[in-house]
């Protein structure tokens, strides 16, 4: 959140307490369809939280809705794609269709955003090279601090 990491922090700081206390309540009173609406509770006072993190750092909401655009767009794609798929192919072991949909639609997903978003994918790759160097250079710097 443009820097600010605190933001997110205190947001799940104050959420932390609450989800419990819906988890407790929400056993206590319906089982574990208080505690799914308990979650929902919580869930839909989640909302709350992007219009005050944009006020914080001095953006307009639309850019939060902006940057959700991409997510939005290709997962919506992968879902048809997946309610296709589930009509075509037609097996009975659920394991099989389990992994078959997480592949494909892991695999379908990614094409997606990298045909649609090639500037946001460039972006993701570069900063997962970086990471993934930094990692290696950390892995690289134990190993010869312990010979």
């Amino acid at each position: 959140s443009q820097g600010r990491p605190d933001i997110g922090l205190k947001f799940n700081l104050v959420k932390l307490p609450v989800t419990v206390m819906a988890i407790i309540v929400g056993a206590e009173i319906a089982g574990i369809i208080g505690v799914a609406y308990g979650m929902l509770i919580v869930e839909i006072l989640s909302v709350v939280q992007p219009f005050i993190a944009m006020k914080i750092i001095g953006k307009p909401f639309w850019y939060y809705i902006k940057a959700l655009i991409p997510a939005f767009v290709v997962s919506t794609l992968m879902l048809l794609f997946l309610f296709v798929l589930s009509t075509v192919i037609y097996l009975k072991n659920h394991f099989v269709i389990l992994c078959l949909f997480i592949f494909s639609g892991s695999a379908f997903c990614f094409l997606s955003f990298f045909i649609l978003f090639k500037e946001d994918t460039k972006e993701f790759l570069l900063f997962a090279n970086k990471v993934l160097h930094k990692e290696k250079d950390v892995q690289e710097n134990e190993s010869s601090i312990c010979k």
